[in-house]
């Protein structure tokens, strides 16, 4: 799995950001892409900007302490 590779290794270059290992960072971005994109997963598709947000972000407020 090349695209895996690429996605893990890129979580890893900035490990000390995440909360969660490389490998399962990739796992959960592809997992959020596919359900938030496929036709028959999705009403409405999200946008590239759109997930990254997400992704990176969640869906807390601004000011939102956890």
């Amino acid at each position: 799995m090349a695209d895996s590779d690429a996605l893990v290794r890129i979580f890893a270059a900035h490990a000390d950001q995440v909360r969660v290992e490389p490998i399962e960072a990739a796992r959960l971005l592809r997992q959020l892409t596919l359900s938030t994109t496929h036709p028959m997963l999705a009403d409405e598709p999200r946008s590239p900007e759109e997930l990254v947000q997400l992704f990176l972000h969640g869906v807390a407020g601004k000011d939102a302490s956890c």
